[in-house]
């Protein structure tokens, strides 16, 4: 049986509200991220970041904020 990942994020952002440090899903995976507005760009950048740190780096569409991101690849363990 696969292992679940317990997450210890907020659900409310609490940036938006006192702008304050936050560990919410949209803080956590958007705000702290370079945001690429094209998705060619974030590919190069994904390919080149990959190259540098010797470990699989992906492109993806954000959820909150149309644009995209880079991030590693986890493997499951």
């Amino acid at each position: 049986m696969p292992r679940q990942r317990i997450t210890l994020k907020q659900p409310i952002c609490w940036s938006e509200y006192s702008n304050s440090y936050c560990l919410c899903d949209k803080c956590w995976s958007c705000k702290r991220k370079t945001k690429y507005d094209n998705p060619l760009l974030a590919l190069q950048s994904a390919r080149l970041a990959s190259f540098r740190a010797k470990e699989l780096i992906k492109d993806y569409k954000c959820r909150y904020c149309d644009g995209y991101h880079i991030g590693r690849v986890h493997r499951g363990i």
